[in-house]
């Protein structure tokens, strides 16, 4: 028989409010580590700064507030920004930068934008 098991699903705060036109979210990690070569061939890592990345594809509804989202990038507002697990409650939640949108319009098709978010990085718990 097969496993019944639910999958995920994810929903996302900006200002502490919910974000209802989002219709995927991509969560990732970057660092700046850097490998280091020791001359008994031995590579340690040397530690460097960690970020997360979290990207936002959106619909935009006729009564939208998508164009406050371009309004906040350009006053490069610090934003408090949460990702929370529909299913199960956990929740990412950090401070920091929307990323550079952009608007897609075509024929026969829902207009969207794609945003993102930069800031410390964080886990769900």
């Amino acid at each position: 028989m097969a496993d019944p098991e639910i999958y995920e699903q994810a929903i996302c705060y900006i200002k502490g409010q919910l974000f209802l036109d989002a219709t995927s979210i991509t969560v990732s990690y970057e660092d700046s580590d850097k490998p280091v070569f020791l001359n008994d061939g031995r590579v340690i890592i040397a530690p460097g700064e960690r970020i997360m990345r979290i990207a936002i594809d959106n619909a935009i509804r006729s009564t939208s507030e998508a164009h406050e989202m371009v309004k906040r990038y350009l006053d490069v507002e610090e934003l408090p920004f949460a990702v929370q697990l529909a299913t199960n409650g956990k929740r990412l939640t950090s401070t920091g930068f929307l990323t550079a949108p952009g608007y897609s319009f075509a024929v026969d098709q829902n207009a969207s934008y794609r945003t993102g978010f930069v800031g410390k990085p964080a886990y769900f718990k």
